[in-house]
């Protein structure tokens, strides 16, 4: 509330408060994105860097890494740190969905930077899909990579196969409304 009556300095004094007592991810990730809306890019750093090891959920450890990535990419311009800090995540939370996506699309605009064409990142979505589709050991546990497969078809204006991709991913995943 502080933040949104503009008084950015009593927000900022609020989370660095209950930081010390407790870390979790929303309140890392709040005061970093205060940081970075500031300007304050290398606080917003060192702020992800000292409180990851201090959750302990899996699911909160790759919230912050996803943080830290994003302002890797957006703020440093580091596609290569954002690509380190979303594969930790992996390390640390197998199988996020969100980590993976995030890593397909980064690994999509790093090959978009080079010149270079999206099939691989196309083809990595396919494998990790089709894995799970025939029983494989697979790290995909609901549809966002199938809808991050379906996007790239789309964009590739490939709609029947991105049509055929969601209709695999919602007889998979029955319960996945994003589907």
């Amino acid at each position: 509330m502080e933040q949104r009556a503009g008084h950015v300095d009593e927000a900022q004094a609020l989370w660095e408060r209950a930081l010390e007592g407790h870390s979790t991810a929303a309140l890392v990730c709040s005061l970093g994105e205060l940081y970075t809306t500031s300007g304050k890019f290398k606080d917003a750093r060192t702020l992800y860097d000292t409180h990851v090891n201090r959750v302990h959920s899996e699911r909160e450890i790759a919230e912050i890494y996803l943080a830290a990535s994003w302002l890797e990419e957006r703020h440093f311009g580091d596609m290569d740190r954002a690509a380190d800090l979303l594969n930790m995540a992996l390390k640390r939370s197998p199988g996020n969905s969100r980590a993976q996506v995030a890593l397909a699309r980064l690994s999509g605009r790093r090959a978009n930077q080079t010149g270079k064409n999206v099939a691989a990142v196309r083809k990595s979505l396919e494998v990790a899909c089709t894995k799970h589709a025939i029983g494989e050991k697979s790290s995909v546990r609901d549809g966002r990579l199938f809808n991050a497969w379906a996007k790239l078809e789309v964009k590739a204006e490939n709609l029947p196969k991105a049509r055929d991709i969601l209709r695999q991913g919602i007889r998979e995943f029955p319960r996945d409304k994003s589907l």
